[in-house]
């Protein structure tokens, strides 16, 4: 990660929101993966980050690390919510390929059987 930030910081790029928040968020990712602490308080704070930038593409996948966050965590109800929230932003905000692309490489079985059980509900809604 050093060397992909060193590298955004010398071409001036990691000034634009999007990819700092794409870098935080994937440093963070990383420290999770390899068993580091890190503060989830921080991802939170990076959907909004994502939100106030208007970078859906980036808030998609973010809430769906939060998803993943919260289920290791305990917090089903949390990784439900983010799940939720992840497909509403994929939805409103035609983000749908970095959704299908991610959400069956980050979440856990349970929460994969959620996001389909909602694309699933909400494809007979618009067939209906």
């Amino acid at each position: 990660m050093s060397g992909a930030t060193s590298a955004f910081q010398r071409t001036g790029a990691l000034g634009c929101s999007a990819i700092a928040i794409a870098l935080e968020a994937c440093a963070a990712w990383l420290a999770f993966t390899s068993g580091q602490d890190f503060d989830r308080d921080q991802s939170e704070a990076l959907a909004r980050r994502a939100v106030a930038s208007h970078d859906y593409e980036v808030l998609t996948i973010v809430h769906l690390v939060n998803a993943c966050y919260a289920a290791d965590a305990g917090d089903e109800t949390r990784a439900q919510e983010a799940v939720h929230a992840a497909i509403e932003t994929a939805r409103h905000h035609w983000t749908m390929d970095e959704f299908g692309l991610m959400w069956g490489v980050l979440l856990p079985p349970s929460l994969r059987l959620l996001a389909g059980s909602l694309l699933e509900a909400d494809r007979l809604q618009h067939v209906n």
